[in-house]
């Protein structure tokens, strides 16, 4: 199934897939797609929410079309800006007196800016999926790239929120399902 995205979505200009390398195989359990955003000329919060607009409502979240990002990167969360896991006294962060961690932002800019700007991912790379619901993906794809200037006109992530996974299945998992 990877596969047949990559060599479906290969000849789209503005996005990188994933390169598997020779001799290696893949066992994909999200399919990975950064997107250049400066090429498409609108936020990725808007081409993911298109892109999604033009498939089926999906009736659990491995059949959302896309999300945004993946996961914020683990060091942002409380848990390690706070430095308390376990208890109120900084356990395990206590355990080395000696040293001093910290988790700030900009310690990993690459991972950072795969989850805020570059990194979308789809699901629909696993069992029960078949290649008419891949190809169904991919045209709406090509589609949204084909009318990518009427988007230009109307970019609609005015709120800059992140369409995370978690975003994806609160707007597009049916309740009825």
């Amino acid at each position: 199934m990877g596969e047949f995205l990559t060599k479906a979505l290969s000849d789209v200009d503005a996005i990188t897939l994933p390169i598997v390398e020779n001799g290696t195989t893949n066992a994909y359990y999200m399919y990975p797609i950064k997107l250049d955003i400066k090429k498409l000329g609108i936020s990725r919060n808007t081409f993911v929410r298109a892109v999604s607009a033009e498939l089926p409502r999906a009736y659990f979240w491995d059949t959302t079309p896309l999300a945004e990002g993946y996961v914020k990167p683990l060091y942002l969360n409380p848990i390690y800006k706070n430095k308390i896991a376990l208890g109120s006294k900084g356990f395990p962060f206590n355990l080395n007196l000696d040293r001093d961690y910290t988790y700030a932002y900009g310690d990993c800019p690459v991972t950072e800016s795969l989850y805020e700007n570059d990194l979308i991912i789809t699901p629909l790379i696993r069992d029960g999926i078949y290649e008419k619901d891949l190809q169904d993906f991919v045209n709406a794809f090509k589609k949204v790239i084909r009318n990518i200037d009427l988007l230009r006109e109307s970019d609609a992530n005015k709120d800059g929120k992140i369409y995370d996974p978690i975003a994806a299945i609160e707007e597009n998992v049916r309740k009825d399902g």
